[in-house]
This record gives structure tokens, C-alpha cells and sequence, in this order.
């Protein structure tokens, strides 16, 4: 039997480097999706309010991306990985909904502003955090471990990632990257009540700034016991009364769960995903007496908004995300307007849409019956899931249709095949 200690000694031996190094091209290009979301939301009310806000409380000498304003490091940090998220553009593993690449890839930028970090090292990195991210998440929020489903997967694993990332990076000892997963096990935060709301993209950023300042903290010889994240009154078992450690650490070093992730095909919440797809296959209605549309109880649960106000509350509505798709199927990369009102043609789909949970479908499964079943599609694997994960080609293209750059290509040679200083490509986005 896997006892608590097994995980915490697990998860630090991955952080240090103990296994074997991961083949990094697929991280390599979740760089490239991270930092094509982050250049294409960094400039959202939302990430300006907060750079601007917090440029005035206390400058620094560090610029977001997409910006000229210099906050402190951590106010930086949170920016970048704010501008990852807001628009919802940035990535999904489905079988912990957490969004492993922001928080971590955010974290390697700010250390890469205090030390050498090459495009390798970063990639190296990344893999070890989303990967952190990803097998703790497993063992919080996997069937039967009884976590409540109210918990924002990527504010509770996604410090703990970071951290792992950074402390490789800043070459901590055993005791050190002990000390920095337990910081960050004990700054973990974040709830699904922000969904639908500004704070609903901004919890990854605080997951982001807590796995630096964790890093950082051991490294300057403030410890924390490894019992902050998995000792009996520690984040694991707080979270998790039966956590799935067989499950988290089966093939720990050997298989690399996080490689499951997706970038993300669609600018919104992943709750949505499949309905979309399935919303595509119909191709566009412009009216229909009922549109009945078929997802998991969890998405109906997290979706079912049908009246959203703010594009915030938009992002995470079925009804809303499934109108606009029927009544234009070419709307789906196209991130929802901060100035959001409902078109009439897509109002009018909205009126007749129920939104009904499946206890039978997976979050990555729907259906949509139109008028009783006169048109009707399904999707058993939606585009982002683990079985239709986007390509490395694809995932290049979406850098190339969001960023803004005039050139993308410096960029995507520098991130998929040179080693070169990760600083020098974040200054090609500012």
C-alpha cells in the first residue's frame, strides 16, 4: 500500500531530476501555446486593470509581456499568466481539468529574469511541472477520493507544479525542493464559485506566483515541511480523504500523464467543448422549435447558464456557446468580446435550448437532438481530450492566428528548435 509519505518523496525525486529526462518537443510546442495566448490576451481589461493597478502601488523592474509597465517580479509573473488565461485560449488536460502550462510556464519566465534559462532548459522544465501538476491533481480529484467538486483543480495542483519548475531550474537540494513543494501545497487556493466571474481566469495566476515565491523561499532557507502537502494535516489529505495515490504514482518517471493535454481548439471553457463539436457537425441552423443538447452531469452542472450577462459568464455557457456556433460555425476561434451582447440571430437559438445532464456521457461526450431529431449530431471525443489532442502542427498554427506578431516565425524557431536564451524569445512578445 502506497503510504503518504510515498507521494511527497515521489513527486520531489520527479522535481530533481531522479528518472529519466522526458522528450520535450511536445512541451516545446505547449511553450509556443502558452505564450500565443498569453501575447493574445495580454492586453484584456481585465490583465490591463491589474498591470495598471499594480504599477502603481509598487513598480518595479520587470515588464509583462505586451507591456511597457515594470512591476515587482511576482506582480509580473501573475500578469503573464493572466494574459495566458483570460481569454480561456490556453490548455486543458481532461482527466484533471486543470490547465497545467500556465502556471508553470508563467514561473519559468520570472526565472528566467534572475538567472540563465535557455529554451531547453524551459522545456525540460515544463515537462516537470505539468507533469507535478497533473499526477497531484490526479490523487486530489480522481473518482472516489472524495474531494468536493467545488475546488478549482488548477489553483490547488498548479502552484505545486510551478514550484517543482522553478526549484529545478534554481538547482535546490533535496531539503530545498522538500521545502518548495511544502510552501507551495500551503499556499494553494482557489474555488469553482470564481467560474463565471474576472477571478474565474485569475486563480492560475495566483498558482503561478505562489510556485515562485515557494521556489524562492526554500532557496533562501526558509523551510516548510513536506508534510504541508502530504502528511495527514497537509493539502492531500484535507482535500482528498482517500486520495488515488496508486493511480498518481503508477509509472511515475516512466510515463508522462501530462503529455495527455491539449492546447486548447477553443477560446472558452472546456465544459463546452463537445457540444460545440457537435454544434459544428450541424452546420449552421438559423431557427428550430427545440434544440435539446446532451452533456455529462458535470457539464450541465458547471454550463447551464443560460443568461449570461458578461463575457466572463459567457465563456463557461453551453446555451450561449452552442447558439453562437449554430448560428455561425466560424465563430469558434474567435474569443468572446470583453463589450459582450448577444446577437439576436444567436438570442433566438438561445430561447429554445435545454440544456440536459447524461450520467452516461464523459465530459468529453454530447449530443444535440434538433426539433425532437430531425437533425441531430453527436461527438464521443471533443477536439482538446486526450484521444483528439491538437497536433504539434496545429497547436504551431493557432501561435501563428492569435499572437499578433508580425513575424511568428522567429518565434516558433526559437521555441520548437534552437537553444537559445528564453528571455531573448520573451523580449520578441513585448
Amino acid at each position: 500500500m502506497c503510504g503518504p509519505e510515498r507521494l511527497g518523496q515521489a513527486l520531489c525525486e520527479l522535481s530533481l531530476g531522479t528518472f529519466a529526462k522526458p522528450r520535450t518537443r511536445f512541451y516545446r510546442a505547449a511553450w509556443l501555446n502558452y505564450l500565443g495566448a498569453a501575447r493574445s490576451g495580454c492586453h484584456e481589461p481585465a490583465v490591463e486593470r491589474f498591470v495598471r493597478s499594480r504599477a502603481d502601488l509598487c513598480a518595479g523592474a520587470f515588464a509583462p509581456i505586451g507591456h511597457g509597465w515594470r512591476l515587482g517580479l511576482s506582480d509580473s509573473v501573475m500578469a503573464n499568466c493572466h494574459a495566458s488565461s483570460v481569454q480561456a485560449f490556453d490548455d486543458i488536460h481532461f482527466a484533471t481539468t486543470t490547465h497545467p502550462a500556465g502556471p508553470v510556464a508563467s514561473a519559468i519566465v520570472g526565472v528566467s529574469e534572475l538567472t540563465d534559462v535557455s529554451t531547453t532548459d524551459a522545456a525540460e522544465a515544463l515537462a516537470i511541472g505539468m507533469e507535478v501538476e497533473c499526477r497531484l491533481a490526479l490523487a486530489l480529484f480522481s473518482s472516489g477520493t472524495g474531494s468536493a467538486a467545488g475546488w478549482y483543480t488548477t489553483g490547488m495542483a498548479g502552484g505545486v507544479g510551478a514550484a517543482a519548475a522553478c526549484g529545478r531550474l534554481l538547482e535546490l537540494d533535496v531539503r530545498q525542493m522538500e521545502s518548495a513543494l511544502g510552501w507551495a501545497a500551503t499556499m494553494a487556493s482557489g474555488v469553482r464559485g470564481t467560474h463565471g466571474s474576472a477571478a474565474g481566469t485569475f486563480v492560475p495566476a495566483l498558482a503561478a506566483r505562489s510556485g515562485l515565491e515557494a521556489a524562492l523561499l526554500a532557496r533562501d532557507g526558509l523551510g516548510c515541511s513536506l508534510d504541508a502537502l502530504d502528511g495527514a494535516c497537509g493539502l492531500v489529505y484535507q482535500v482528498a480523504p482517500h486520495p488515488a495515490l496508486e493511480r498518481t504514482l503508477r509509472g511515475i518517471g516512466r510515463t508522462w500523464i501530462s503529455r495527455e493535454t491539449s492546447a486548447k481548439p477553443y477560446p472558452f471553457g472546456f465544459v463546452a467543448f463537445a457540444a460545440v463539436d457537435a454544434a459544428r457537425e450541424l452546420g449552421p441552423i438559423a431557427c428550430a422549435q427545440s434544440i435539446d443538447v446532451f452533456v455529462s452531469v458535470r457539464a450541465e452542472q458547471l454550463g447551464a447558464n443560460a443568461s449570461p450577462a458578461t463575457a466572463d459568464e459567457a465563456i463557461v455557457s453551453i446555451p450561449y456557446l452552442v447558439a453562437r456556433t449554430l448560428a455561425d460555425p466560424g465563430s469558434t476561434r474567435t474569443p468572446i468580446p470583453r463589450a459582450f451582447e448577444i446577437a439576436p440571430e444567436v438570442a433566438r437559438l438561445m430561447d429554445v435550448i435545454a440544456i440536459h445532464g447524461d450520467a452516461s456521457l464523459a465530459d468529453g461526450a454530447a449530443r444535440i437532438l434538433v426539433d425532437g431529431g430531425v437533425c441531430h449530431a453527436s461527438c464521443g471525443a471533443a477536439r482538446g481530450t486526450a484521444e483528439c489532442r491538437l497536433t504539434i502542427e496545429e497547436t504551431t498554427d493557432k501561435f501563428r492566428d492569435i499572437s499578433g506578431l508580425d513575424d511568428p516565425e522567429r518565434v516558433i524557431a526559437a521555441i520548437m528548435d534552437e537553444d537559445v536564451p528564453l528571455r531573448s524569445v520573451i523580449d520578441l512578445l513585448r
